[in-house]
């Protein structure tokens, strides 16, 4: 494993068990690009479907509150973290409803979260809000945290294809509990696709951003 993913694997472990122990025991210069992607594959509908333990979200539909007591209402009681990744100190700020002081309360469309669901049964949480017509977004050098807000399939080679100086797309496999790895130099990748209301890590080799519509992926 390349050391990059390694040490990026050893902070998302030591977020979700140190803030465990934790709660339970206590009550700039930029590259713009703009081309379009060809990778439409086909169109959902605008859900989250959350399994028991660890998941990965983005929102695929605007809302009216961004507060994550309103983004998770329909599991109120139900969660126990939520983990947020900071781009600029290189590591996972920790939310959990239990804390009496929190770093953050709001999840925002450009920003993908990790939910611990203590619940025993997948639940499935759909969207009928007005969809995003485009998301923009900044890479800095290391790892960043990007939504997917689409409901078109993404083709991760398309996406590679149309990106400059990255090493690595992480995405979390909530059903395995483990993160499927692309890399533009391996000959095989376990990662394919991206859908809709997932998110991705991407580790960016510079400063760099990026433009896309929704009819990019058509």
């Amino acid at each position: 494993m390349d050391k990059r993913i390694f040490f990026f694997v050893i902070l998302f472990l030591i977020a979700i068990s140190v803030f465990s122990f934790r709660y339970t025991t206590s009550t700039t210069a930029y590259f713009v690009n703009t081309r379009q992607i060809s990778s439409f594959v086909r169109i959902h509908y605008c859900f989250w479907e959350i399994v028991p333990r660890w998941n990965q979200l983005s929102y695929c539909s605007e809302k009216p509150d961004y507060n994550l007591s309103y983004a998770f209402s329909e599991i109120d009681s139900q969660y126990r973290f939520v983990l947020k990744w900071d781009s600029s100190e290189q590591e996972f700020e920790v939310y959990s409803p239990r804390a009496i002081d929190n770093p953050f309360d709001t999840f925002y469309p450009n920003e993908t979260v990790f939910i611990f669901f203590e619940n025993e049964t997948t639940k499935k949480i759909e969207h009928d809000e007005p969809f995003f017509e485009s998301i923009d977004f900044t890479l800095i050098k290391g790892w960043n945290a990007i939504p997917y807000v689409f409901l078109a399939d993404l083709n991760v080679d398309s996406l590679a294809n149309e990106m400059e100086d990255f090493r690595f797309i992480l995405k979390w496999n909530k059903f395995e509990q483990k993160f499927d790895v692309y890399s533009p130099r391996a000959v095989e990748n376990e990662l394919e696709y991206i859908y809709v209301s997932e998110g991705i890590f991407i580790y960016s080799e510079k400063f760099q951003s990026y433009s896309f519509s929704e009819g990019d992926f058509r």
